[in-house]
């Protein structure tokens, strides 16, 4: 994320696998540790954390509730490659606007709504 090299949709998942999905899988692990089924849950836990970690990334960019609570597209102003983000930087290589956004890290209002209104035309939710 320092870099600003903009992660490819396998490495932004394969992250999500080790970060969240390592808890779900922990959690999953420690219920099975006192149960008699031998089913291997590992492929489910893995679809849920992806699951859980995308619907995260997008209520944090367009969630009115979510703005209530904490601060308008907050991964844009840490500079945080989201899914959205990655999705909206790679449908679209040659068009530099959202990196330079994220490069900003801005806490501008008008920028950011600018940068989700980009994303949406692209495709990206």
């Amino acid at each position: 994320r320092d870099n600003l090299r903009c992660p490819t949709e396998e490495e932004y998942r394969r992250m999500v696998l080790d970060k969240t999905g390592g808890l779900f899988r922990l959690a999953v692990g420690l219920m099975q540790a006192f149960s008699a089924s031998e089913v291997d849950f590992t492929p489910l836990v893995n679809q849920l954390a992806l699951y859980f970690q995308i619907r995260d990334d997008l209520i944090n960019l367009s969630s009115d509730d979510y703005m209530a609570s904490k601060s308008y597209a907050e991964d844009l102003t840490e500079g945080k490659f989201s899914f959205p983000i990655i999705h909206c930087i790679t449908s679209r290589p040659s068009d530099s606007q959202l990196l330079h956004i994220l490069k900003k890290r801005t806490e501008s209002e008008p920028i950011k709504r600018y940068a989700v209104e980009h994303m949406q035309a692209c495709g990206s939710f």
